[in-house]
């Protein structure tokens, strides 16, 4: 009875190192599966994203209008954008004059997020300017599940909004009889990231100007994390955030919009996209292009004199 009763103690210590390894060897699993997972993931998502967003445009199917007015000079409608195979890819709003001038421009804008129908304010109805603002389809993430798949979300909600530019001089074409030849593209803040890809993509676009945008992924990040992530996790927290946007570095694409021209409007003080990103930006760029500079910080929708400097600019750049 002695006897058992210690071999039956000493299998304690026995069986806890057993399943202590056991354990081990699964948490060392599935270590390893993860970071193959994060790595494989990380190979996919970093990669040019021209064929995922020319899948996901296809061609230009249904056009569903949720909203239509006019005023005294223009008429607006604000319609969701659809491809061949049934899916909604983005929602688009567009202005144009009741009497359009012959000798007109399409400006097809992407601004910054929760700008909407406001882009109508900001740069006034005129008889020779047709507008199409393309919105961005990214909603903030509410509680722990959805904060995990932002990052997918929101290279989703590129992919999206990308692919929706083009569609969106697709239905220009189609079905407002305008020649995409009279397209200018404008990108804006994060908008600048989305203008510079559709600009690299569609050759119809014969210019694009970007305000207050820039490129270097890397420093852009950097940048937007100071203040909010302690600096020992900075890098750690730029390389993770890098995996779903890093297939979007403007970087990538400037050079192909050449030779079509590119006009880059920056800011000296601004600290979202900061001059030495600028730089990266347009040195990778080929010709024709011009760089222009404001004495001011970014651009915000509710900075009246930041955007009364930018819109001089770019009336000037219209009139011109």
């Amino acid at each position: 009875m002695t006897t058992e009763r210690t071999t039956r103690a000493g299998g304690r210590p026995g069986r806890l190192r057993r399943l202590a390894r056991r354990a081990g060897l699964a948490l060392a699993g599935a270590g390893f599966g993860a970071v193959a997972l994060v790595g494989v993931t990380a190979q996919v998502l970093s990669g040019d994203a021209t064929s995922a967003v020319l899948e996901l445009r296809g061609t230009l199917g249904e056009v569903r209008t949720v909203a239509a007015w006019e005023d005294a000079d223009s008429r607006y409608r604000d319609l969701e954008l659809h491809n061949d195979r049934g899916e909604q890819v983005v929602e688009v709003l567009l202005r144009r004059p009741l009497r359009l001038s012959e000798d007109h421009r399409v400006l097809v804008t992407y601004t910054g997020t929760g700008t909407g129908a406001r882009i109508f304010e900001l740069i006034p109805a005129r008889d020779d300017l047709v507008m199409v603002a393309v919105q961005y389809p990214f909603e903030r993430p509410r509680g722990p599940w959805q904060r995990l798949r932002a990052a997918f979300e929101i290279r989703r909600a590129a992919l999206r909004t990308v692919a929706g530019g083009l569609l969106a001089v697709d239905y220009l074409e189609r079905d407002e009889r305008l020649d995409p030849g009279r397209v200018l593209l404008l990108g804006a803040s994060i908008g600048s990231i989305f203008a510079t890809l559709q600009g690299a993509l569609d050759e119809r676009i014969p210019r694009v100007l970007i305000v207050h945008g820039g490129g270097d992924l890397p420093t852009l990040l950097r940048v937007s994390m100071e203040g909010y992530v302690p600096d020992w996790l900075l890098p750690v927290a730029v390389r993770l955030a890098r995996i779903p946007t890093d297939s979007f570095d403007p970087v990538r694409y400037v050079g192909r919009i050449a030779p079509r021209e590119l006009v880059v409007v920056a800011a000296r003080q601004d600290r979202q996209f900061p001059p030495a990103s600028v730089e990266a930006f347009y040195a990778r760029a080929g010709e024709p292009k011009r760089l222009m500079w404001t004495e001011t910080g970014h651009v915000g929708n509710r900075k009246a004199e930041i955007v009364t400097a930018v819109l001089e600019l770019i009336t000037a750049y219209l009139d011109g």
